[in-house]
């Protein structure tokens, strides 16, 4: 008998295919049987990474933040008879990136995007973007309030402009067309083995005694796991509750700078840091010793992060937090730690 073919349950496309996140999310759709396709920058075959992590996905090769014919041209043959769009295209911040980048990347990317859906599919084609944004979009202090959804947005650097100018983007093209439907999640600082760079800093700070609590460590910081975010993405993109809606995500937790540090700290079998010294001071002190900018605002943010509409609406609770997954992330920074020091 003739074996019978899968049945494609979605026809998706997921940019940022490459970074950690959209990895996971590709293996994900996968897993599900979906068709998947990639808009990456480069040709797959230039890099055996990743190469590797676009096994099974149909790679379209574009860059977003260039708006000439025949990029569009590329745009709209990605587009074509898709359903779902994860959007995770963007860029890293740093205090180098100039403004534009983030504008291109971001704001015209997502434009082009959508125009390029609408512009290769039927009349009666329907779309859900599921877009990554960021809590940055609220800035970094907003001590004493607890942030839902609805709280005024007040980014402060580029890098957070630019999310909230996407999301009103994505919001103006569902709002004049009824065949587009979004999903934006407000994510919180990302950890896991894809997103340990800031924490390889702090852990090699904390273990080189060289850490100290900033003001009086009782800041809260917001964090949230990879796999927890790329759990809800693909969940999000099937649920009609999901639709046209706006989620914070972290993990719930309201950590403090000095939880953070002192859990760290623990982890890594080091004294944990008690001396504290003020902001100034740390920032010049960070600059000289090369840590990165974002990193800094991460621990000088105070900011408490409500996700109760996440879990009322989409039944979603994270089910990952530092304390279940900070063991896995100390044990990679230890190996590479002890290597340098050999």
């Amino acid at each position: 008998m003739p074996r019978k073919s899968r049945k494609t349950k979605h026809v998706s496309l997921v940019t940022g295919a490459t970074s950690p996140l959209g990895a996971l999310v590709v293996q994900k759709l996968l897993e599900n049987g979906d068709e998947v396709r990639a808009l990456v920058r480069h040709k797959p075959d230039s890099d055996p990474e990743r190469m590797k992590m676009l096994v099974g996905v149909k790679p379209y090769v574009a860059d977003i933040s260039k708006s000439d014919d025949e990029t569009f041209a590329m745009m709209e043959r990605a587009c074509k008879g898709i359903d779902r769009i994860f959007h995770f295209a963007s860029v890293p911040q740093t205090g180098k990136t100039h403004v534009d980048v983030y504008r291109n990347v971001s704001v015209v990317g997502t434009e082009l995007l959508l125009r390029a859906f609408i512009a290769s599919n039927e009349e009666d084609s329907k779309l859900r973007i599921v877009y990554s944004s960021s809590t940055s979009v609220y800035g970094y202090d907003r001590k004493g309030e607890i942030l839902t959804e609805d709280s005024n947005t007040a980014p402060k650097n580029p890098y957070g402009e630019s999310k909230f100018m996407t999301e009103e983007v994505i919001k103006a093209f569902a709002a004049v067309n009824s065949r587009i439907t979004y999903t934006i999640f407000r994510i919180a600082v990302m950890y896991g083995p894809g997103y340990d760079y800031g924490f390889e800093q702090l852990f090699r700070l904390i273990k080189d005694g060289r850490m100290r609590i900033i003001g009086n460590g009782d800041n809260h910081l917001t964090l949230v796991n990879e796999h927890d975010v790329a759990e809800i993405a693909v969940i999000a993109a099937d649920n009609e509750n999901a639709a046209n809606r706006v989620y914070n995500l972290s993990d719930g937790i309201s950590y403090t700078q000095r939880g953070v540090l002192q859990t760290a700290a623990k982890l890594l079998g080091t004294t944990i840091p008690e001396k504290g010294v003020n902001s100034t001071i740390a920032k010049l002190a960070a600059k000289a010793a090369g840590v990165d900018g974002s990193q800094m605002r991460f621990l000088l943010s105070d900011r408490v992060l409500s996700i109760e509409r996440i879990k009322k609406e989409l039944g979603f609770t994270p089910k990952r937090s530092i304390y279940t997954e900070g063991k896995a992330l100390v044990e990679e920074f230890n190996k590479d730690y002890s290597s340098e020091n050999r």
